[in-house]
């Protein structure tokens, strides 16, 4: 008896999961406490250094490298109204080295946004003179390019938001219900 005709079973190639493209990002996209948990620097004075970012301003609420009477004390560096540039792939691959690779380089990490420049929109300064280049990777860490090509690698602090001293006052009038 012969076989009837083979069948090939079609099997459907797996599709592929899509690569997020980077996005554009806003400082409340970002806005929170960020610790610096590495650096490409092995002498970095700034590992465990505390980053506050809001739309009001960014400065450093933590400075290990600071005398300890300083180190929670406002630091002169701070940024009032913090805005992001997206430099957009474009501008950032048309330098001479990718701002992306170069923030990326030697980690597993993958971009979730496109590379940004903080600017101070009403004065201060936070970082190098030149501006200060981010972005935040697939993983929730955030990749900043710092003083004399360091890089450093911060995580998002698990804390609740900063309240302005207007409504942390209101609160405290408010009787828990």
């Amino acid at each position: 008896m012969l076989a009837g005709p083979a069948t090939v079973a079609s099997a459907a190639a797996p599709t592929p999961k899509p690569t997020p493209q980077p996005t554009p990002l806003s400082i409340r996209d970002i806005a929170g406490g960020w610790r610096v948990i590495s650096s490409t620097r092995a002498d970095s004075v700034l590992i465990g250094a505390i980053a506050d970012i809001y739309p009001e301003t960014l400065q450093w609420s933590y400075r290990p490298d600071l005398p300890a009477q300083e180190r929670t004390s406002p630091v002169q560096s701070v940024c009032r109204e913090p805005v992001l540039e997206n430099l957009g792939a474009e501008r950032a691959e048309a330098t001479t080295h990718s701002l992306a690779a170069r923030l990326l380089m030697g980690t597993n990490e993958e971009a979730l946004s496109n590379p940004h420049e903080l600017r101070c929109a009403s004065g201060g300064e936070w970082g190098p003179q030149s501006g200060t280049e981010l972005l935040l990777t697939q993983s929730g860490t955030l990749l900043i390019g710092w003083e004399r090509g360091e890089i450093l690698r911060l995580e998002k602090l698990d804390r609740p938001p900063a309240r302005r001293p207007a409504e942390a006052e209101r609160d405290a009038a408010t009787p828990a219900g």
